[in-house]
């Protein structure tokens, strides 16, 4: 395994030298996301209260980190996946709770298993 990032969104950070990618991705319960976790793990969490949430639930320190981030091939990614596009800016870490125990949010795995990088054409500078 490669890195491992925590994500709060199901957008996958491929960069932009990459022209095709082959993944997998799987509903993994809380449990699972812990023990993929806990070896150590890059926060690509965004906003404050659902870093609060995830850090409840796994039981683990999530930071809160804006930067941008792209996984590579072998790494995995932990990601938030919510049922319907949430239509506020930012959810409280109540809201977040709430999405999971109604069922509409989950929890998702993505593993990056291969990629391709572009090749430069004519036009390219």
């Amino acid at each position: 395994m490669g890195r491992v990032y925590l994500l709060s969104s199901m957008i996958i950070p491929l960069s932009f030298e990459y022209e095709l990618a082959t993944l997998t991705i799987r509903e993994v319960s809380v449990e699972e996301a812990r023990g993929i976790l806990k070896g150590g793990f890059t926060s690509a969490v965004g906003h404050e209260p659902t870093a609060r949430f995830l850090s409840r639930i796994l039981n683990l320190k999530v930071e809160v980190n804006r930067e941008t981030v792209y996984i590579d091939e072998g790494d995995v990614a932990i990601t938030i996946q919510f049922r319907e596009r949430i239509q506020k800016i930012e959810l409280t870490e109540e809201e977040v709770a709430e999405y999971f125990r109604e069922g509409r949010a989950r929890l998702i795995e993505i593993t990056i298993n291969s990629l391709k990088k572009k090749m430069k054409n004519k036009y390219e500078h």
